[in-house]
């Protein structure tokens, strides 16, 4: 399917830019996972660090994936860190059907309306 991102939720159109950096990140993921598998191979290689090594740069790569697409899912995290609203997950308890106990979290957002959003917090 051709332009696929478009029927997914808080993702945006790129720049030919911003491709051309995001396959630039890819690429040297691609080296750095050739570099792991490398050092799985090697008897001598304390084993754990690798997996640690790798999980730490999968983590990186992804940072710096996300800061060129800029996707808007979890924007509400950097929205109740800036202030911009007040949010709080509750863990509510319940009974099922069956009898057993159920837990379900919770969002409650409200929206502050302060001079410390500045008008930031306006889509």
């Amino acid at each position: 399917m051709d332009n696929q991102h478009r029927e997914i939720k808080g993702y945006r159109e790129l720049s030919e830019h911003e491709i051309a950096v995001m396959n630039l990140v890819k690429g040297h993921g691609e080296a750095l996972g050739e570099l792991v598998e490398k050092l799985r191979a090697m008897p001598e290689t304390d084993k754990r660090w690798v997996s640690i090594g790798a999980t730490d740069l999968q983590t990186g790569l992804m940072a710096l994936t996300r800061s060129i697409a800029k996707p808007t899912f979890f924007a509400l995290c950097l929205l109740t860190l800036s202030g911009c609203v007040d949010a709080s997950l509750t863990r509510e308890r319940g009974v099922t059907k069956d009898g057993y106990t159920s837990y379900k979290t919770v969002l409650h957002v409200d929206m502050i309306d302060e001079p410390v959003c500045a008008g930031s917090c306006k889509p």
